[in-house]
């Protein structure tokens, strides 16, 4: 499991993969996990890549699902009862989701599949390249951001890196950079997050951006990588990585659990209520969830 969402803490899901017949959706109820049949007919390896939502009756997560014809896009939906697949356009993996209730969604994964849904309908994104989508957030409906990898040179070139943003109109790139040998980055490169007008990105640290620009907040540890952030208020924030690295962001400093000593479990999604708090990773076998308070 690599992705973690919570309506409250007696209701969190984590999402990801799983050999068959594992699932790739798990349910927390305060007591227990239980796995959480997909609901996806047709057959075929469901991978899910991100689990979201706005209360526990409105919920999705997305992906993929692999089969013999190859992979095709995935958007599940939650509606307090079941969960179901939506119809979605043709497209390839989904990596992320972000939207606001009642008003749009939107999903977006590699070579440029983009979704955009209104009316009640997924339909196909007008994009301007192929470049892969990882993460997506935003503030408001003409306020939405989109990190990319490969940006103008194909969807497998990993060393450039751009900033997308919705303006409710058009997508244009906002922001880009090349990282390499020697060079710093000015934002993160492993996810896009909006939290109460502050717009932050992680990757080598954590960045948040005001009127004029990027500001490096906390950077990683040694040769960490960050891979999420997540909080209630802006005072208040945890930051999880690869090597079992969590830090919690106070407003005028950080902490590091340094009791999670694992070199090989990365952790890849966090979810708090700021009384309590699950953060989900894996070592490439195995899930591990940390729950405190």
């Amino acid at each position: 499991m690599r992705s973690i969402w919570g309506s409250s803490a007696s209701d969190v899901y984590v999402a990801g993969w799983a050999d068959p017949p594992g699932a790739p959706l798990y349910h927390y109820d305060g007591a227990h996990w239980s796995a959480v049949p997909p609901g996806v007919t047709g057959g075929g390896a469901v991978d899910l890549s991100q689990v979201f939502g706005f209360s526990a009756s409105d919920i999705f997560a997305v992906g993929g699902v692999t089969s013999g014809s190859g992979e095709r896009s995935l958007i599940l939906h939650f509606d307090g009862a079941t969960w179901g697949a939506m119809t979605t356009p043709a497209g390839g993996k989904l990596n992320a989701v972000w939207g606001v209730p009642g008003v749009e969604m939107w999903a977006a994964g590699v070579r440029g599949s983009m979704f955009h849904y209104m009316s009640l309908v997924w339909q196909p994104a007008i994009v301007p390249d192929s470049s892969t989508c990882v993460s997506m957030a935003g503030s408001s409906a003409n306020d939405v951001y989109a990190l990319t990898v490969g940006h103008g040179r194909g969807s497998a070139d990993t060393s450039s890196h751009a900033l997308w943003h919705w303006n409710g109109a058009t997508w244009a790139v906002a922001e880009s950079l090349d990282t390499g040998p020697g060079r710093g980055d000015r934002f993160g490169t492993r996810s896009v997050w909006s939290l109460l007008a502050v717009l932050y990105t992680v990757g080598d640290g954590l960045y948040a951006r005001d009127d004029s620009g990027w500001k490096l907040l906390v950077a990683a540890p040694g040769t960490v990588t960050l891979n999420a952030v997540y909080g209630a208020v802006n005072s208040s924030l945890f930051l999880v990585g690869d090597a079992s690295t969590v830090i919690q962001v106070g407003p005028s400093d950080s902490y590091r659990y340094t009791q999670f000593t694992d070199p090989a479990i990365n952790y890849t999604g966090a979810w708090t209520n700021q009384r309590e708090a699950f953060i989900v990773g894996n070592d490439g076998r195995a899930t591990y969830i940390l729950h405190g308070k």
